[in-house]
């Protein structure tokens, strides 16, 4: 095991309350743990950037994904918004994420960057947090098994505000109505 994934299994053990520390304390450390450890793209390989989102109005209530994918060159090679039904924020994030990661695997991508303004989401895929809810566990899982078709995968948080191209696909998925699709 190395060093990385013992430190990641570390943190998503501890809670800042056994080390004394403050919230505010403890996110930064996750915060900087994370950003420490994510791995850097395969050495000599390229390295494609996924933005995600899911979007849910009610929680749970209608539901919808938005991803971007752009290859090694910055180049937008896909991008795709679509409805999921009736289903919570949490549940769109992790579908978001297993229709990038399919895409991006029939598309041929090396390496990823996976960009998502869920910061749930990021950390429970980096190994900081732990997978608790029974509905996330399967999708979890199954984005897991999927990472390892690439060389790399990086996840990475980021604010709303870089983002917002996947979050415009995802509401405009939310907002076309059904028999005009």
């Amino acid at each position: 095991m190395s060093d990385a994934e013992i430190c990641r299994r570390l943190a998503a053990c501890v809670r800042a309350e056994q080390l004394g520390l403050e919230e505010p304390e403890w996110r930064a450390f996750c915060a900087r743990t994370e950003q420490a450890l994510t791995p850097a793209a395969a050495a000599g390989g390229e390295s494609w950037t996924i933005h995600i989102d899911g979007a849910a109005r009610g929680n749970p209530g209608p539901a919808a994904i938005g991803l971007v994918i752009s290859d090694s060159t910055g180049l937008t090679v896909r991008e795709e918004g679509g409805r999921l039904g009736r289903t919570t924020n949490n549940v769109a994030e992790y579908r978001a994420l297993l229709r990038a990661l399919e895409i991006a695997q029939e598309l041929g991508a090396p390496s990823l960057r996976i960009r998502s303004d869920s910061e749930l989401l990021v950390r429970q895929m980096n190994g900081l947090y732990r997978v608790k809810h029974e509905q996330l566990l399967p999708l979890y899982l199954q984005a897991r098994e999927l990472c390892r078709n690439f060389a790399s995968v990086e996840f990475v948080h980021v604010p709303r505000s870089q983002n917002r191209r996947a979050d415009q696909l995802a509401n405009l998925a939310l907002d076309t109505p059904e028999n005009s699709r």
